[in-house]
């Protein structure tokens, strides 16, 4: 069998890349195809037809969630449903959960610095 991978090849944006998998490693690992990501879309499936039917969680938000472990994962989307519908856009969330998880954003409730603004201590004047 073959797994495609999103992020393209060349990086170049559209392209998909192809690499060989074995069924049997997709059952361990977290791609497509495996355990962990089978629970992931089976809770994201639930969570669509019973909390957010009129904004469903989309593929990407999967994909994402299937990049960090599978218990934190499913924490992630327990928060979720307790937030209900006060998200307006449960997909983004889950998104920036996991890119937070996997140190790709800053945490969530820090300030970002205005382009331009600089972040480093002050001058000293003398």
């Amino acid at each position: 069998k073959t797994a495609a991978r999103r992020e393209g090849v060349g990086g170049l944006p559209g392209m998909v890349q192809y690499a060989q998998v074995s069924p049997a490693s997709m059952a361990k690992g977290k791609g497509k195809g495996s355990t962990d990501f089978d629970k992931i879309h089976r809770r994201v499936t639930w969570l669509n037809t019973n909390v957010f039917v009129g904004t469903p969680i989309d593929p990407e938000a999967i994909e994402a969630l299937a990049e960090i472990a599978v218990e934190r994962a499913l924490e992630l989307m327990k928060d979720l449903e307790a937030k209900g519908p006060e998200v307006k856009n449960p997909g983004g969330y889950l998104k920036a959960a996991a890119k937070r998880e996997l140190g790709l954003l800053a945490p969530a409730g820090t300030k970002r610095s205005s382009p331009g603004e600089d972040s480093g201590p002050p001058n000293k004047k003398r």
